[in-house]
């Protein structure tokens, strides 16, 4: 059984990844593991912002390739207005969804291309401020929770 596992990002933050033979990823000192995609499926759909900028749809192609390589799972992609309110979500960026579940300004604090990646429940959130923030959540997202690398613009990312 072929099966990725997250945890909330607070543990994984200072833990990092373990790679376990089964294909499992996941941090100690959990309360509720994720998981994202068991033998090529996903129950999860990727959320939109609300106006997605040309960064976002990027940052979005690439967390739907990498998930797809790493799990071999397709994640559907949706706008607020689709997306199954009964489904666990990846929100990229914080359209109306997002903030009705984060529940207070979750930008507030924030400096100019700082980030989030963090997950509340089943649903993670990728999110940041300014014009590359959401982008850059999802870059890290990509690397600290995931595994995935890219050591050089002449060789292709390493996806574990």
């Amino acid at each position: 059984m072929k099966q990725m596992k997250i945890i909330p990002a607070m543990a994984a933050t200072a833990l990092g990844v373990l790679f376990l033979s089964s294909c499992n990823i996941s941090w100690p000192k959990s309360d509720q593991d994720l998981s994202l995609a068991v033998d090529g499926k996903t129950e999860y759909q990727i959320v939109k912002p609300d106006n997605s900028s040309t960064a976002d749809d990027y940052a979005i192609r690439a967390l739907t390739n990498n998930l797809q390589q790493i799990t071999g799972a397709q994640f559907p992609v949706v706008k607020p207005g689709a997306m199954a309110a009964d489904k666990p979500s990846i929100f990229v960026g914080l359209g109306a969804p997002a903030l009705r579940r984060l529940g207070r300004d979750p930008l507030a604090g924030l400096a100019e291309e700082e980030h989030v990646a963090r997950s509340m429940g089943r649903d993670i959130f990728l999110y940041g401020q300014g014009a590359r923030g959401n982008l850059y959540a999802v870059m890290e997202f990509l690397e600290n929770s995931l595994g995935w690398r890219w050591f050089s613009v002449f060789s292709n990312p390493v996806t574990p």
